[in-house]
């Protein structure tokens, strides 16, 4: 196997390049567009799926972006039917179906509001 970043060969089961510590689980281009195949060695572009050389396929890494969620909407949906704004968030049934029927106490209604309302900053945040 080469590795992904400089094209030095190595071991088959390396999780690092010993000549340039890049781990082999993600390609390290820093930006360029090719990167090398990991069976042959040829330079290829970045997003190739197969090397035109070898014909081996390439490990493709995809970037899955988190859909934002927007606070004052979680907490209008809270506001109006308790727990509706952490199902919009994407929490457990659970906890929206335990907020429903305790949001009489008014303070787990509050408090549903306000964790619908965090909620969405932290997806926010991490997306």
């Amino acid at each position: 196997m080469y590795c992904k970043n400089c094209g030095a060969q190595m071991d088959d089961t390396a999780v690092f390049c010993q000549k340039c510590g890049a781990s082999q689980q993600q390609a390290t281009g820093g930006g360029k567009a090719t990167k090398y195949c990991f069976n042959c060695g040829n330079l290829i572009d970045e997003r190739a799926e197969l090397c035109p050389k070898c014909g081996v396929r390439q490990a493709v890494t995809a970037y899955v972006k988190k859909e934002q969620k927007e606070p004052w909407l979680a907490a209008l949906a809270s506001f109006l039917i308790p727990g509706l704004g952490q199902l919009y968030n994407g929490d457990s049934f659970f906890k929206a179906a335990l907020i429903f029927c305790t949001s009489w106490l008014i303070l787990p209604w509050i408090y549903g509001i306000y964790d619908a309302y965090t909620g969405a900053k932290k997806i926010n945040e991490q997306g």
